[in-house]
């Protein structure tokens, strides 16, 4: 996977000032209870699945499991039937090399949705077998020099070759600017911007990739110069990815090279974490799934497990992944058919990795007998290996995009949706939907000093909540629950003028906030989103822990002033939706939502977001939006303080009601 440099760049240009910082502060008590909590969430699920695994010792109980997981992930990707749409392939030129030809071709794998792709077709009449080559997380995409290496060497071998451009790479950049350029950043950005955009509609990044390969494939068994029966795919790092979900969810693969990416999210999950968008399936691990089950999918076809050893991808998961799958492929008479090589080099299908590749799919598929070693390639140029005349979709005809289609998507869901049901909103609160008793932390009658309680909340075994308990300075009869993204015990200035209102206030710091917000990321990904992804993989989201903890944070209330007769949720920026969330199924008199995104409808159709990544409920499309979750709480005043948008600009007053998508609701208003 190809790192952007500018994060590192803008570092170095701070100086050796920056970099002779003072380490950071201990954490807290809470984060590392938090910490430990949240890394036992994913050890149970593993250690269950291990269980599982130890039970599928005969092909009766592997054939069970592997329809369990067929159904998993295609329910879960959210790809729709292949051949669906014509494929209106057309071959826009042809380059002639020595003993091969490249077709620059480009096909629809939905309507008006482009892939651009190289075929490399070996001289002769075949039918030859074919393998679907996907590029890592390389700008040039199927372009790229390594990748030339690889298609050249197969195609020499008898392969027939269709290397593919994911979007957002190559030729199918899909935040294209005025000067060729992407706006947010080829590859793992544009993935990471759409990506999230995509759960909220319940689809999947990974999804949209492995439906342009089922359409690649479709491609290749409508060619006459291609075995139907002898069909594979290879790829490295993103591609690795592809490759793996393709393997698992496609009947017609012979064979699967996965290069750079097979671990398990036991060696992974604090460090270095979640990876790329098309990797986070939600529930993937609260439902108790690995890398491995992948390859468990998709025996006993040919599965080659290709490593780095010194990878962020860690070895150690690698070879976990190897043995766990060995027993199994046994099982199915298929020993033969599951591979590994490894290299003693960082992240790359680096030479010695692609040869392991080139034995691997010519025993299984019967490519040309050729020496494994890989002989010198003279690579292309890019605009060599162009398939439209600008290089680029978006200026050469023009496509959809993956977040136009998605846009489509929830503006339909907003039309078609039914109202939201309790069971829909029990659904899809979970944890955040049990009862939580009212109860006391500091016994009837004690006093909070003036200058406030620290408190903490246990919301489940292992896990704490910091937070600050307060009286009013004057005589009151309402209590105020706060949070914020900055962490709501530091919030003094907001606080005290409550408390001069007449208000008792606890300041509480909820996951995702304060002493629990999101670190610093891993491997050139954002602190915040890998503290969702692992939310989302555990098959829950950032808004349903915080509107859990409210709850908990409401119940501490209650307990120490059963007198206060009216009750008011704050919240300010991402953690509005949270609190929205708990208002479903709490008693407030208010809710102040201060800094709010007033829909996630805006942000599953605008072009970019920002601030928004702890705001993503995967699904929630489907069965309600943030308007709805407002116009619902009839008996709650709602209070909307300096609304924004899906890029965090400011709302005016006047245009809120366009982007809640209805009139007011009589228990909202808006203060700009």
């Amino acid at each position: 996977m190809r790192r952007s440099l500018l994060p590192l760049l803008g570092l170095l240009a701070c100086g050796t000032s920056l970099l002779m910082a003072q380490a950071a502060p201990p954490a807290s008590p809470e984060r590392l209870a938090f910490d430990t909590w949240l890394r036992q969430q994913a050890t149970t699920a593993l250690e269950a699945r291990r269980t599982r695994l130890a039970t599928l010792t005969t092909p009766a109980a592997i054939g069970k499991r592997q329809r369990e997981l067929r159904t998993w992930f295609d329910e879960r990707l959210g790809i729709g039937a292949t051949g669906s749409s014509p494929l209106n392939a057309v071959v826009t030129r042809t380059t002639r090399r020595d003993g091969y030809r490249i077709e620059h071709v480009v096909f629809e794998s939905l309507p008006g949705f482009k892939v651009t792709a190289l075929a490399y077709v070996p001289d002769g009449t075949g039918p030859f077998p074919a393998v679907v080559g996907m590029a890592g997380h390389a700008n040039e995409g199927k372009a790229s020099a390594t990748y030339q290496h690889a298609w050249v060497s197969l195609v020499r071998r008898g392969f027939l070759v269709l290397a593919v451009d994911p979007f957002g790479q190559g030729e199918r950049v899909e935040y294209l600017d005025a000067s060729g350029t992407s706006t947010v950043g080829i590859g793992t950005r544009e993935h990471s911007m759409t990506g999230q955009q995509v759960l909220l509609t319940g689809r999947t990044l990974g999804g949209y990739m492995v439906h342009d390969l089922k359409r690649a494939l479709d491609y290749l068994q409508a060619r006459g110069d291609v075995d139907g029966k002898r069909l594979a795919v290879a790829g490295n790092s993103g591609g690795g990815t592809q490759a793996a979900l393709l393997a698992a969810v496609e009947p017609r693969l012979a064979a699967a090279v996965v290069s750079c990416y097979m671990t398990s999210w036991g060696d992974m999950w604090m460090t270095p974490g979640p990876q790329d968008a098309e990797q986070i399936l939600p529930g993937f691990v609260s439902d108790g799934l690995d890398f491995a089950d992948f390859a468990v999918a998709a025996a006993p076809r040919g599965f080659l497990v290709s490593s780095a050893i010194r990878d962020f991808f860690p070895i150690a998961g690698s070879r976990r992944v190897t043995a766990e799958l060995t027993p199994i492929f046994a099982a199915l008479g298929a020993g033969d058919r599951l591979a590994r090589v490894e290299n003693d080099a960082e992240h790359g299908w680096t030479p010695p990795l692609r040869e392991g590749a080139y034995r691997a799919l010519s025993g299984w598929l019967g490519g040309r007998t050729v020496d494994s070693r890989e002989a010198p390639v003279t690579t292309e140029s890019i605009a060599a290996l162009n398939v439209t005349a600008s290089g680029q979709l978006a200026t050469a005809g023009g496509t959809r995009t993956v977040r136009g289609i998605n846009a489509e998507e929830a503006t339909r869901l907003a039309k078609t949706r039914p109202a939201l049901s309790t069971s829909a909103l029990t659904a899809l609160l979970g944890p955040a939907a049990r009862a939580v008793s009212p109860r006391a932390l500091t016994g009837e009658g004690a006093v909070v000093p003036p200058a406030g309680k620290a408190i903490a909340i246990d919301v489940a075994p292992g896990l704490k909540l910091a937070g600050r308990l307060y009286r009013p300075t004057r005589v009151g009869t309402t209590a105020v629950l706060l949070i914020g993204d900055a962490g709501a015990t530091t919030e003094a200035a907001r606080i005290a003028a409550l408390r001069d209102a007449g208000h008792a206030v606890l300041a509480l710091d909820v996951r995702g906030t304060g002493a629990l917000a999101p670190g610093e990321g891993a491997s050139g990904y954002a602190g915040a989103y890998q503290f969702a992804a692992r939310a989302w993989l555990l098959g829950t989201s950032v808004p349903v822990w915080q509107a859990e903890d409210v709850r908990h944070g409401l119940a501490v209330l209650r307990g120490e002033f059963p007198s206060a007769t009216t009750l008011t949720v704050h919240a300010v920026g991402q953690s509005t939706v949270g609190a929205l969330l708990a208002a479903q199924v709490e008693r407030l008199s208010s809710l102040v939502l201060e800094d709010a995104l007033l829909s996630l409808h805006d942000v599953a159709r605008a072009d970019v977001h920002d601030r928004a990544t702890l705001a993503i409920v995967p699904g929630i499309l489907r069965v309600t939006d943030l308007p709805e979750l407002m116009a619902r709480v009839t008996a709650t005043k709602v209070r909307l303080l300096r609304p924004r948008d899906a890029t965090g600009a400011p709302v005016p007053v006047a245009a809120v009601p366009e982007h809640l998508g209805r009139a007011l609701p009589t228990n909202v208003s808006v203060e700009p």
